[in-house]
């Protein structure tokens, strides 16, 4: 039980992170987008 919960958390943690770092990479080719025009 602890170990699911603990795995639990983590997988919660890492979708975030998964999240995040999507977001940030959509920014970033947006930027790149704009200078390219």
């Amino acid at each position: 039980m602890h170990w699911s919960f603990i795995s639990n958390i983590c997988n919660k943690i890492s979708k975030q992170q998964r999240y995040v770092y999507m977001q940030l990479n959509h920014l970033f080719i947006l930027q790149l987008l704009m200078v390219l025009q």
